[in-house]
């Protein structure tokens, strides 16, 4: 019976560690996707009225290279428009003017960032100029564009979001 327990005690210490030792989710490998898209979420916004909005990806800079781009604007119960622009560790906030929303709004349209609502699918191990790009933008209405993937500095959705914000942050380019 004793050749049973020295037996049984080691195996039984061997299968709890590796209990304890396995993830809760699977490590996503280089290469392997992850995809929680909600495939219902609406294609299209009826409102124009932006309350919130905020995006970063990664874009070409004036020096030939790459920077993550994270900008937000907040309307204000005065009409006017909070905006914030983080580089890295440092953040810069200034108040505009509410037409700032308006232009906001064109580069929505124009580029049919709606019909990207819902997805969220991003590849792993991308290199940093394809880091994943995020837009949420919440109107007065209720509705709302979220959407997180791969990102495409060549997008030129982004260039016309770094054009806007560099008109009112000096520097930004």
């Amino acid at each position: 019976m004793k050749p049973l327990y020295l037996l049984l005690i080691p195996m039984l210490i061997i299968f709890l560690a590796s209990c304890t030792l396995s993830p809760d989710h699977e490590e996503v490998m280089t290469g392997g996707v992850t995809d929680f898209s909600n495939k219902n979420a609406p294609k299209k916004i009826d409102s124009k009225d932006i309350e919130s909005f905020r995006t970063w990806f990664v874009y070409p800079d004036e020096q030939g290279g790459y920077t993550r781009y994270d900008f937000a604007a907040e309307k204000q119960d005065d009409g006017t428009v909070e905006l914030t622009w983080k580089l890295e560790d440092e953040e810069t906030t200034i108040v505009v003017g509410g037409e700032f929303l308006v232009s906001l709004q064109e580069i929505i349209d124009n580029h049919k960032l709606a019909s990207y609502n819902g997805i969220d699918k991003v590849t792993s191990g991308l290199p940093y100029e394809y880091e994943p790009s995020h837009l949420h933008c919440e109107y007065e209405s209720g509705e709302k564009i979220n959407f997180y993937m791969d990102g495409n500095p060549e997008s030129e959705w982004m260039g016309d979001f770094v054009e806007l914000f560099s008109s009112v942050f000096p520097g930004i380019k």
